[in-house]
């Protein structure tokens, strides 16, 4: 892109004239997209794994006690630790499509 700085510069003047907030607007946007990407990448790698250690933890006491623990209280507790709420957030950011969120 070095070798067109130039055009670049140019498209980026001419767009200012009709839009002059959209450039520095989309500049901020980005950076607070690429920040809470960020964060939320960070926060997935500490809660991935608590999962896991949930399951070994039921597991334990299964195992410990004789007790089975039924998919439906084990639903039911995820439920009250808002664990399916995340999972529901998470599979709505995968599946977001940046083109339909454009306005028409």
């Amino acid at each position: 892109m070095g070798d067109r700085a130039e055009e670049v510069a140019l498209l980026a003047a001419q767009i200012a004239i009709d839009h002059p907030s959209l450039l520095p607007a989309l500049h901020a946007s980005v950076a607070r997209l690429r920040h809470f990407a960020d964060r939320l990448e960070a926060e997935l790698r500490s809660y991935s794994p608590l999962e896991a250690i949930l399951n070994d933890a039921v597991q334990c006491i299964e195992d410990r006690t004789g007790w089975q623990v039924d998919e439906e209280l084990l639903t039911a507790l995820l439920d009250r630790l808002d664990v399916n709420e995340a999972r529901l957030a998470i599979e709505r950011i995968k599946h977001m499509d940046l083109d339909s969120l454009a306005p028409a």
